[in-house]
């Protein structure tokens, strides 16, 4: 059974939900075994080890999807914050907080961008009339995972998307309100393109 090297973890698949995680390899054995998970295949390019459990081998399914990875658990977003930046350093040793950005922050920023796309960012391909980069939108951005959306609409705007505590009263996700920063953006583009004909 292979692990990722940095973390000791097995990536597995719910049987359940279908969600992709990390696990410790006795964990993926148990689990595997009673047909709670699966093993799921380490993308290219991640270090690995081989663990053993004293258990037979199992075979494991394709590469995680993109939107996913084996290092981050699926319940990273609930987890405390010193956690959160434990796993960003593990996922990007030094990692450093943009000036005026809490350390706890930047460490959310490190992960979305991890499953954005393994760190890599959108390079701005487009101008406005002042000269200025815009941020790539892909077409399909409503298909993308929710961290990735979020990744988007931070770069869009500049800044962490962090919910009022009126937001959170109402219970809207930040995923909600990255959606709204997109599409919000997509309509001053298509008014702007629209004052220029």
């Amino acid at each position: 059974m292979k692990a990722v090297k940095t973390t000791g973890l097995v990536p597995v698949k719910s049987s359940k939900d279908g969600s992709v995680f990390g696990v410790s390899p006795d964990a993926a054995a148990k689990g595997v075994e009673a047909g709670d998970f699966t093993l799921v295949a380490i993308p290219d390019g991640i270090e690995t080890i081989v663990v053993s459990t004293g258990r037979p081998e199992v075979k494991t399914e394709a590469p995680v999807s993109a939107g996913s990875h084996p290092d981050i658990p699926n319940d990273w977003e609930d987890m405390h914050h010193l956690q959160q930046i434990k796993l960003a350093m593990k996922l990007k040793p030094g990692f450093q907080a943009l000036d005026g950005e809490s350390k706890s922050n930047a460490a959310i920023r490190v992960i979305r961008d991890v499953l954005a796309g393994e760190g890599e960012k959108i390079e701005p391909e487009n101008e406005d009339d002042d000269g200025d980069t815009l941020v790539e939108i892909p077409a399909d951005w409503e298909k993308q995972h929710h961290a990735a959306r979020i990744a988007l609409a931070e770069k869009l705007s500049g800044k962490n998307i962090e919910l009022t505590d009126e937001e959170k009263a109402k219970e809207i996700k930040v995923s909600d309100k990255a959606d709204d920063i997109i599409r919000t953006e997509l309509e001053q583009r298509a008014a702007a393109g629209n004052a220029q004909e």
